[in-house]
C-alpha cells in the first residue's frame, strides 16, 4: 500500500503535466515551449536534469538541443555517447518506449538514466535523457505519467515546428507573391508541390464568396474527399469554431475548432489564417493541424487525473479502515498482553509451587514459590528433570503408575514426599495435567504442588487425638455402664425404703422429710437415665426396630403416661388428630422416648393453662411430613435461649439461681432421637406466653384406618 506522501507526489507531478498545454503555451517561442516541457520532468521525484536530443530529418542523427542543466552540456553529450556505445539508445528506439539504464562510472558510482522517446505520427523526433541518483522505474504510475507527458510534449514540439514552418512558408509566399505576381501561373505547380509536402492542411478560400478554390494533399486527405469534389464547397460546411465570428473578416491565429470529415465524423484542429492577394483577387489561406492525438492525450490526462483522485480517495479510505483495524488489533493485543501479564503474575506470585516441563519432562519454568519450597534457584531448576526432588522413599513403580495415569486419564492427583536441595524431606499435594495448543495437541505439562507437611503433621496429631478420644469414649461407656449399676442399686433401695417409710410413719414432719428424700432420689435417677441415654445414642442407630405404622392409631399409647402428671399440676391435657392417614416408618419406642422428653419439658415449665398435642400431615416444598405439635402455655423461651436449649446440659434458666430442676439433657436427647428417625424438631416460642415444639417425620404411603382414640 502506498503511503499518503507518495500520493501527494503523484498529484503534484500530474498537475504540472496538466498545466503544460497549448493554451498555456500560446504566444511563446519554440525555445520556451521546449524548456518548459523539460522543466515538467524536474517535478518528478529524484530527477536531477532533463535534456533534449533532437533528430536531424535529413541525416537521422541526434544532436544536442537544450537542457535544464545548460552548464553541463559537455557532460551530457558525453553521457549520450556512452548510452549510444552501450546500446541503451538503440534499445529505447527499438521498443519505442521508456527504458531505465544504469551507468557505472570509473569511480564505482552509479547513475540512473531514463530514456524517453518523443514519438509523433510521422515517427521519432527526438529523445529526452533524465538523470537521477536513484531508480525511478519502480513506480509504474509515475512512468505512465512520464509516457503521457512525452507524447504530449512530442506533439506540441512537432506542432510548434510545423507552425514555425507554416509561418515561414506564409512569409515566403507573401514575399514571393508580392515580387512575382505576374509569374503566379508559371509557379503554381511548384507551389502546390511545396504545399503538398508540408505536414499542415492548407485550404485556399475566396475571401468574399467563402468558396474553396484549392487545397493541398493533406487537407483533402483529412476531409476524406476528392480534390475535385472539395473545390467549390463552402468553407463553413467543414469547419466549426467556438465563437460566432469564426468566418468574419478578422484574421485569426491558432484557433481551436472542429473539422467535419466527409463521412460525418469530427476531428479537433488548430486553425491559422493568412490573407493574400493573387492575380488581383483576395484569398484567405486556411491552414490547420490535426490535434486528435493531443486531445486524446488531454482526455487521457484528465481521466488519469480523475482516476488518480479516485485512487487517492480509495487509498485514503483503505488507510482509514486499515488504521481502524490496526487500532482494534492494537487494543486487542494490548488487552491480550495485559491478560497474559496478569496470568504471568498470578502464576509467578501463586501461593503454590508451579513448574512447566516439555514433553520429555525437562523443566522450562518454575515460579517463586517453587524456589522457596525446594531451595533450588531458577537457573538450577530450569533444564533439569523433576527427579531432582525424589526423596528415595517412593518406588519406580509409583512413578510409572503416575505417568500411566497422566497418559491415560489426562491428569494425575496425589500426595508424595519430596526432598529439598538441602536434603530436608517434605510432603506435597500434587496435580499434573497437560497443556494443549489451540489444535488440541499436548505441548507441555503443568505441575502444581502445595506443601502439606504441616497439614500432614496436624492430621497425624488429629488421628492420634481421635484414637485417644475413641479410647476415652470407650472408657466413658464402660464407666457409665459401671455407674449405672453402682448408682441404680442404691437408688432403688433408697426409693423403695422411702415408699415404705411414707406408708409406715405417722408423724407428718417425718413423712415430709421422707418425701423429700424420695423426690431427690427420683431426680437423681432421671439425671442418671439422661446421661446414660445420651452416651448410648451412637449405639442406638444400629439397633433401631423400624416399621411402618399409622401414627394416628398410636398417639394414645405415646402420651397416656403423661395424663396423671398433667392432672397433678391441674393442667388441661388435650390431644387432637387432624388426619387419620399419618403413615410413617419409625422405631415406636424411640419416638415415644423422644416425645416423652418434650411433653415432660412442657409440663415442667407450665404452671397454669394447658398442654395440647396435635397430630397432622403437612406439605413443605413438595415434601409430605407427619407432624406432632406439643403446645404449652408455660413460661416461654426468649430468642437467644432458643438457640441453646438443644445443646447438652444447657437450659434457659441456668446457674445457682435457676427456678427449675434438671440437668438440661431432655431436649438434646429428644432432638438426637428424632434425627435418627430422619426427622427434625423445630420451636416457636414467646416469653411468658408459651412454646410450641414440632416433631417432623417423613410421611410414607400406606393405607390403615384409625382404631384408637383418647378422651
Amino acid at each position: 500500500m502506498e503511503e499518503p506522501i507518495k500520493n501527494n507526489a503523484h498529484i503534484s507531478y500530474f498537475e504540472t503535466i496538466a498545466s503544460y498545454n497549448s493554451i498555456a503555451l500560446q504566444n511563446k517561442s519554440n525555445y520556451e515551449v521546449i524548456l518548459e516541457g523539460l522543466n515538467v520532468y524536474l517535478t518528478l521525484t529524484g530527477c536531477n536534469s532533463a535534456t533534449l536530443f533532437s533528430i536531424d530529418p535529413n541525416s537521422f542523427e541526434f544532436y544536442y538541443k537544450t537542457s535544464t542543466a545548460l552548464h553541463l552540456e559537455n557532460s551530457l553529450n558525453r553521457l549520450f555517447d556512452k548510452l549510444v556505445d552501450q546500446g541503451a539508445i538503440a534499445g529505447a528506439l527499438r521498443i519505442s518506449n521508456i527504458i531505465e539504464y544504469e551507468l557505472c562510472e570509473d569511480d564505482g558510482t552509479k547513475n540512473y538514466c531514463l530514456i524517453v522517446p518523443l514519438i509523433v505520427p510521422s515517427g521519432i523526433i527526438g529523445l529526452i535523457i533524465l538523470t537521477a541518483p536513484l531508480p525511478i522505474m519502480r513506480d509504474t504510475l509515475l512512468i505512465d505519467f512520464c509516457r503521457m507527458h512525452a507524447n504530449n510534449f512530442a506533439l506540441i514540439i512537432n506542432n510548434s515546428s510545423l507552425n514555425y514552418e507554416l509561418q515561414q512558408l506564409k512569409e515566403n509566399m507573401e514575399q514571393t507573391i508580392a515580387l512575382r505576381t505576374n509569374d503566379f501561373v508559371k509557379n503554381t505547380r511548384e507551389v502546390k508541390r511545396i504545399l503538398d509536402s508540408i505536414h499542415t492542411g492548407v485550404i485556399i478560400v475566396n475571401k468574399y464568396s467563402g468558396m474553396i478554390t484549392d487545397a493541398n494533399f493533406l487537407a483533402v486527405y483529412t476531409v476524406g474527399i476528392s480534390k475535385e469534389q472539395f473545390i467549390g464547397k463552402k468553407i463553413e460546411d467543414y469547419f466549426f469554431f467556438h465563437h460566432a465570428g469564426k468566418f468574419s473578416n478578422k484574421i485569426v491565429d491558432r484557433q481551436e475548432g472542429l473539422l467535419r470529415r466527409n463521412n460525418g465524423t469530427l476531428i479537433p484542429i488548430i486553425r491559422t489564417q493568412a490573407e493574400v492577394s493573387l492575380g488581383g483577387t483576395d484569398f484567405i489561406i486556411e491552414s490547420f493541424i490535426d490535434i486528435s492525438e493531443r486531445k486524446k492525450m488531454e482526455d487521457a490526462l484528465q481521466k488519469a487525473h480523475f482516476e488518480l483522485e479516485r485512487r487517492v480517495e480509495e487509498r485514503t479510505s483503505q488507510l482509514s479502515k486499515a488504521n481502524k483495524t490496526l487500532e482494534a488489533e492494537i487494543l486487542a493485543r494490548e488487552k491480550a498482553e495485559a491478560d497474559i501479564l496478569k496470568l504471568y503474575w498470578a502464576v509467578a506470585q501463586s501461593p503454590v509451587a508451579i513448574l512447566i516441563t516439555d514433553l520429555t519432562g525437562i523443566i522450562e519454568y518454575v515460579n517463586d514459590k517453587f524456589i522457596e519450597m525446594t531451595g533450588y534457584k531458577f537457573e538450577e531448576a530450569v533444564g533439569s528433570n523433576p527427579r531432582i526432588l525424589k526423596s528415595g522413599y517412593l518406588t519406580d513403580q509409583y512413578y510409572k503408575s503416575l505417568w500411566d495415569t497422566l497418559q491415560n486419564e489426562g491428569e494425575w492427583k496425589g500426595e508424595h514426599q519430596n526432598k529439598k536441595k538441602n536434603g530436608d524431606l517434605y510432603w506435597v499435594s500434587a496435580f499434573i495435567c497437560p497443556i494443549r495448543n489451540k489444535e488440541g495437541d499436548v505441548t507441555h505439562y503443568l505441575g502444581i504442588q502445595e506443601d502439606i507437611t504441616d497439614k500432614k503433621q496436624i492430621l497425624n496429631e488429629l488421628v492420634i487425638a481421635k484414637e485417644k478420644a475413641e479410647e476415652s469414649d470407650r472408657m466413658k461407656s464402660t464407666l457409665l455402664s459401671n455407674m449405672s449399676h453402682e448408682f441404680r442399686t442404691p437408688l432403688i433401695g433408697i426409693l423403695g425404703f422411702s415408699n415404705f417409710l411414707i406408708e409406715e410413719l405417722q408423724n407428718p414432719d417425718q413423712v415430709e422429710m421422707v418425701r423429700a428424700i424420695e423426690q431427690s432420689g427420683k431426680r437423681l435417677l432421671t439425671a442418671l437415665d439422661g446421661v446414660l441415654s445420651l452416651s448410648e445414642m451412637e449405639a442406638i442407630e444400629s439397633s433401631l426396630k423400624v416399621k411402618k405404622i399409622n401414627l394416628a392409631n398410636h398417639m394414645s399409647d405415646l402420651v397416656i403416661s403423661h395424663l396423671r402428671t398433667a392432672k397433678e399440676k391441674k393442667l388441661e391435657f388435650i390431644m387432637k388428630i387432624k388426619n387419620d392417614q399419618l403413615f410413617v416408618s419409625i422405631d415406636v419406642v424411640l419416638l415415644k422416648k423422644s416425645l416423652s422428653y418434650i411433653i415432660d419439658n412442657a409440663i415442667k415449665f407450665t404452671d397454669d393453662g394447658s398442654i395440647t398435642i396435635i397430630a397432622d400431615k403437612k406439605e413443605v416444598a413438595g415434601i409430605e411430613w407427619v407432624t406432632i405439635e406439643v403446645i404449652d402455655t408455660g413460661i416461654g423461651i426468649n430468642e437467644y435461649d432458643q438457640k441453646i436449649i438443644f445443646d447438652a446440659f444447657r437450659q434457659a434458666s441456668e446457674g445457682f439461681t435457676r427456678n427449675y430442676e434438671g440437668c438440661g439433657l431432655g431436649l438434646t436427647i429428644s432432638k438426637k432421637m428424632i434425627e435418627l428417625l430422619h426427622g427434625r424438631v423445630t420451636i416457636l416460642s414467646e416469653l411468658s406466653k408459651g412454646s410450641a415444639f414440632t416433631i417432623w417425620l417423613p410421611a410414607v404411603e400406606e393405607k390403615e384406618r384409625v382404631t384408637q382414640t383418647i378422651s
